[in-house]
């Protein structure tokens, strides 16, 4: 129902200029995936859906939850699709196994004194303790939106943004 124009305003924002073009940032290659993935649940392609969200995961692990609000319409077909897709894109690094995944385990482990980990930690609540209690917290958004998954196109991008927010929170 909004005018298709308003995505201009996002292209034109300099912060999605600097920050994706200029700085090379790596969301860029989970942004475009994610549009795919909105266009595709839209239009009903199950598989071109599963894809999307393969590679978006395979650029950042943050997308997979996106298959809580994504889900209804992914199927066996979309799941059979991500896996292949997945499968294909990571087969070429197979032989470096986990050295794959770089510096996830240091960005997990990292702590950047603001937002609700330091909140907690602040509070007198372990390292541990803190990331299970915002993981859990995630787990239980992801787990509502996927017991209601929304049914319009609106509402699976406020879903997915939700998500990501409170990904974003919980790092």
């Amino acid at each position: 129902g909004l005018p298709a124009g308003r995505a201009v305003l996002y292209a034109w924002h300099p912060l999605a200029l600097v920050e994706l073009a200029w700085s090379a940032h790596p969301d860029a290659l989970v942004l475009v995936p994610v549009l795919l993935a909105l266009l595709a649940w839209d239009r009903g392609w199950r598989g071109r859906l599963g894809a999307a969200i393969a590679v978006a995961t395979l650029a950042k692990l943050v997308p997979v939850l996106l298959v809580a609000p994504l889900r209804a319409r992914l199927g066996r077909r979309g799941f059979l699709v991500a896996a292949l897709t997945a499968g294909a894109l990571y087969a070429p690094y197979a032989t470096a196994g986990t050295a794959v995944l770089g510096s996830v385990d240091d960005y997990a482990m990292a702590r950047y004194g603001s937002g609700p980990f330091a909140w907690l930690q602040a509070a007198g609540v372990s390292d541990a303790l803190a990331r299970g209690l915002l993981l859990l917290a995630l787990a239980a958004a992801a787990a509502a939106i996927a017991a209601r998954p929304p049914r319009d196109l609106h509402g699976v991008a406020r879903a997915c943004a939700l998500l990501l927010g409170c990904a974003l929170l919980a790092s």
